[in-house]
């Protein structure tokens, strides 16, 4: 009676569900692998090739773009929040008479919000058409790096889809974001809508 009760308690259940969790885990680990290294393989860039990479903070996170991602670097201005919108659009901003989102990398990353000082920079980046723009902490300027230093995504401390690598700058991990993925299609389409709508 002992032994089936074992076998059918909770901590059992719990036990299973956790090794299936970790195996499921490891697929995707090995996917991810699989991917990058075949990236690496069809890239028509060779090991000896630069690319330039705009270096910023966002709070403790040592993050990058792709120099050609971005469009502007400037101080920031003052977000308009709106109502009803996606929970990782934090507001728009008029620049230049356009209208810009911005959207929350923080939480995207999983972080807290903190106020904003002056000394913070916005990046408008284009996301496959749509214009929009993330709050940083500090742009610590562009950094030229070989194409073979860009390493796995799965040595990144935050395992997110628009997180395609990582590079070492100063003794520091720095992870790659890809704007294009920083949104999903149904975050994208709510950030369109909601800039749309005004």
């Amino acid at each position: 009676m002992e032994t089936n009760n074992i076998k059918n308690s909770p901590e059992k259940e719990i036990l299973l569900r956790l090794d299936t969790l970790e195996k499921k885990v490891a697929e995707l680990q090995d996917i991810i692998e699989s991917q990058f290294s075949l990236l690496r393989k069809i890239s028509p860039l060779s090991a000896e090739d630069t690319l330039n990479l705009v270096l910023f903070n966002v709070d403790s996170l040592r993050c990058c773009f792709f120099l050609h991602h971005i469009k502007e670097i400037v101080r920031i201005v003052a977000i308009t929040p709106l109502p009803d919108t996606p929970e990782i659009m934090e507001g728009v901003i008029d620049y230049r008479g356009e209208v810009i989102p911005i959207i929350d990398i923080r939480h995207k990353f999983g972080l807290e919000t903190s106020e904003y000082d002056l000394e913070y920079h916005l990046l408008i980046f284009d996301i496959e058409g749509l214009k929009a723009g993330i709050v940083v902490d500090q742009v610590l300027g562009v950094k030229e790096i070989r194409a073979d230093a860009i390493e796995s995504p799965m040595n990144a401390p935050f395992k997110k889809s628009f997180v395609t690598g990582i590079v070492k700058h100063e003794a520091q991990i720095v992870m790659i974001i890809n704007p294009v993925l920083l949104l999903s299609l149904e975050e994208k389409q709510g950030v369109t809508q909601a800039v749309q709508s005004l």
